[in-house]
C-alpha cells in the first residue's frame, strides 16, 4: 500500500493592482456617450485597454451611465465581450472611469 502524503497548503499571494484612466473621448451617439482608454497595472505588469464604452442605460430611477468592457461581433453577428475581468477588477475600473468623466465634465452623470 502506498502512503499518500497530503500536499502542503497552497500559499495565498497578494499583489498590488492599479488603474489609471488615460483618456476619455466623448462620442455622444444615441447610446454610447464616451470611449475610455485605461491602464491596468497588475503587480507590475501593465496593460492598456482602449475603447471601453460609457453607455447611457435605463434604471428604475431614470437614466444613468454604465461602463462596459469592449465588445466585438462574433461570426454569427452576436455581441460578445472582447475580454473578461474578475469582478474585483471590473467594478473599480468602472468607478474610476465614471469618476474621470465627472472630473473632466465631459459627460453628465446620473
Amino acid at each position: 500500500m502506498n502512503d499518500i502524503q497530503p500536499s502542503a497548503e497552497p500559499s495565498v499571494e497578494t499583489g498590488l493592482i492599479g488603474c489609471r484612466v488615460l483618456a476619455i473621448h466623448p462620442v455622444f451617439s444615441s447610446k454610447v456617450m464616451a470611449l475610455a482608454s485605461v491602464e491596468l497595472d497588475i503587480d507590475g505588469i501593465v496593460m492598456t485597454i482602449h475603447g471601453v464604452p460609457v453607455i447611457k442605460a435605463k434604471a428604475s430611477y431614470g437614466d444613468c451611465l454604465q461602463v462596459r468592457l469592449p465588445a466585438h461581433r462574433t461570426p454569427d453577428g452576436q455581441w460578445q465581450p472582447s475580454m473578461e475581468l474578475p469582478q474585483e477588477l471590473e467594478l473599480p475600473l468602472g468607478r474610476a472611469i465614471l469618476d474621470a468623466c465627472r472630473e473632466r465634465a465631459q459627460i453628465l452623470s446620473c
